[in-house]
């Protein structure tokens, strides 16, 4: 019997910048049920301050740790597996004078209610709508009624329905990043083990 809870990860950020905010525009749409457009040109993300000493590095993430920008060399594993309604966005990331190119913004928009909510610890919005009732996460634990029942080609990444900030990321394609020589930056925590501090 499969434990999603061992099969599913989180990515955890090892060591964090702030950006100062990107635009508005950007954020609503990569909190949206469908796809992007795709800008022309690279979206700017720029690093508030400067931190001495500190490179970028696979992976980084900005909006409180909820929006993930990666390297190219990430960006085209995770495209190798082909995950459902899921695109990247090129981003150039400045870091004082220096710019930071082949940098992608991971825009997921594959949803899958997953939540067991009797179990997992979670705080509650102050929004009547049912759908709307999951403010933030502690300590997940997976309900696989809905997740048993897709092939694991349409699962490999999505966002836990209930609450959209959190997305979840299959074993094979975290297994395929782990391949990267001298990955710097990421960090995945299985389900069972990850609680939010």
């Amino acid at each position: 019997m499969v434990d999603y809870n061992e099969e599913y990860f989180f990515l955890k950020l090892s060591s964090s910048l702030k950006y100062k905010n990107p635009n508005f525009d950007l954020w609503r749409n990569l909190h949206t049920s469908g796809p992007s457009e795709i800008p022309e040109s690279p979206i700017d993300l720029h690093v508030k301050p400067p931190i001495a000493g500190h490179s970028i590095g696979d992976y980084d993430s900005f909006n409180g740790g909820f929006d993930y920008v990666f390297s190219e060399r990430v960006k085209n594993v995770i495209e190798r597996l082909n995950p459902v309604n899921t695109q990247f966005l090129a981003t150039n990331i400045h870091k004082g004078k220096k710019i930071y190119d082949g940098y992608f913004i991971l825009h997921c928009y594959h949803r899958i209610s997953c939540m067991d909510k009797k179990n997992s610890f979670w705080t509650k919005s102050n929004i009547s709508k049912p759908e709307k009732e999951v403010l933030s996460i502690d300590k997940l634990v997976l309900d696989d009624s809905e997740i048993k029942n897709l092939p694991v080609s349409e699962r490999l990444i999505f966002k836990v329905k209930e609450c959209t900030l959190y997305i979840l990321f299959h074993k094979s394609i975290v297994d395929e990043i782990k391949k990267l020589p001298r990955a710097k930056g990421l960090s995945f925590v299985a389900v069972k083990d990850w609680i939010e501090k």
